[in-house]
């Protein structure tokens, strides 16, 4: 795995926090989200057919799309947008 759910705090050569300063609560919304939408492009074979509950899934990806959107983060939206609808399915 990458530094983005283990390792140090921060690769500097990516500028991701890593996960564990996640679970320390030492990031902010703004980090908290990036970090979620980042592991969710690493595996999105994961988010659709892994383990855990449809219903919570499509719940988070969408708060993560309208916290996009308001910061008219678009791109990320859309690619968010494309995986809610295959869980939808």
């Amino acid at each position: 795995m990458d530094n983005l759910f283990f390792g140090g705090f921060m690769n500097p050569k990516q500028n991701n926090w890593g996960f564990s300063a996640v679970l320390n609560g030492l990031v902010d919304e703004a980090t908290t989200y990036n970090i979620v939408y980042e592991a969710v492009m690493s595996n999105p074979g994961y988010v659709i057919f892994g383990d855990g509950d449809r219903d919570h899934k499509i719940r988070v990806i969408s708060k993560m799309i309208k916290y996009f959107e308001v910061r008219e983060e678009y791109e990320k939206c859309a690619t968010l947008l494309r995986h809610k609808k295959e869980l939808e399915k």
